[in-house]
């Protein structure tokens, strides 16, 4: 398919008389019919053609006026002042299909971004989506937790630790590691037997 962009439709094809594909009259229509459109992108877009090998090469590019009067002193295709001018889209601006093909040829994104305003283009939705992709930073992956069982939580485990608070070992009754719930086992010793007196047995005289 042959390639053609936002200025193909302003050359000078459909006059027989014109010695050149652009004339300052491309410039004056094609500016009417896109008011937002700069003279960096018109010369882009120009150069691109002319790159393509798509421009009858029987006449010559541009005439005398268009170059004097327009593009003279606009940064082209090759100028540093416009470094991203050679990824300009056919529509004149700087599509995902720019971006993409300008990273590919080792430019950073943020590099990228700041270059597009210089060659008066901006970079529509798909292309600002991936820049925004490009410098978000990702999300750090949680650790794992692992599931620690510590010693003596589990009914019928021993504790064996053997320490104090303090960290001072002292010694224990039999059994006293054995989380049975608070049962005698557990603390080693019986109760002791409730120290009554039969009220029937005070002797009244004595009180």
């Amino acid at each position: 398919m042959t390639y053609t962009n936002i200025a193909s439709a302003y050359t000078t094809a459909g006059n027989p008389n014109a010695v050149n594909l652009f004339n300052k009259n491309s410039w004056t229509r094609f500016k009417t019919d896109n008011p937002g459109m700069s003279k960096q992108q018109f010369k882009v877009a120009i150069q691109q053609l002319n790159a393509a090998g798509v421009l009858d090469d029987s006449k010559g590019a541009t005439n005398k006026a268009l170059q004097e009067q327009v593009l003279h002193g606009t940064p082209g295709i090759a100028s540093p002042d416009n470094p991203m001018g050679k990824y300009q889209g056919p529509l004149g601006n700087f599509g995902l299909n720019s971006y993409n093909e300008a990273k590919a040829a080792g430019h950073t994104p943020q590099e990228i971004f700041a270059g597009v305003p210089k060659g008066s283009m901006f970079m529509p939705a798909g292309a600002k989506a991936q820049y925004m992709e490009d410098i978000t930073p990702p999300l750090p992956e949680m650790p794992q937790i692992p599931d620690i069982q510590f010693p003596g939580t589990q009914a019928g485990t021993r504790n064996v630790s053997g320490y104090n608070a303090l960290g001072i070992r002292s010694p224990r009754p039999e059994g006293w590691d054995l989380n049975t719930g608070g049962t005698t086992a557990a603390f080693g010793r019986k109760k002791k037997p409730k120290n009554t007196v039969n009220p029937l047995s005070i002797n009244p005289v004595t009180l």
